[in-house]
């Protein structure tokens, strides 16, 4: 059955370039498949973009932020469209590096140490 998957690329995030060539080659291989293909650049106009298309999945090739800190995604469940990937909360986890190291940490999980470093103790 074709589908009309929209291919979330590009967005604010310095791996923009790799992201268009990621959401590029899934166009290609998507539209081979036989399904309907809507590229979309995310941008500040992402939620109107996404209400004036009829998607019946979201395939997320965005890098960085707003593709895999779990912003993308909470637009896309506030819509009620699918989604390739894993939800908000895990990306939300995943994301935060502090926050990952952590939970590992608490879960037993072997972890090499590590030491956070914020902008204060960055100038000292």
């Amino acid at each position: 059955m074709k589908k009309n998957i929209a291919v979330l690329m590009g967005g604010r995030s310095l791996e923009r370039e790799f992201s268009i060539k990621s959401g590029q080659r899934v166009s290609n291989a998507l539209r081979k498949l036989g399904h309907n293909v809507i590229k979309l650049d995310v941008d500040e106009s992402i939620v109107d973009n996404l209400n004036s298309e009829k998607i019946d999945l979201a395939y997320i090739a965005l890098h960085g932020k707003d593709g895999e800190d779990g912003t993308i995604q909470e637009i896309l469940e506030v819509l009620n469209i699918p989604y390739t990937g894993p939800g908000v909360y895990p990306n939300v986890l995943s994301f935060d590096k502090i926050i990952s190291k952590q939970i590992f940490i608490s879960h037993n999980i072997p972890t090499p140490p590590f030491y956070f470093l914020n902008a204060s103790s960055f100038r000292e």
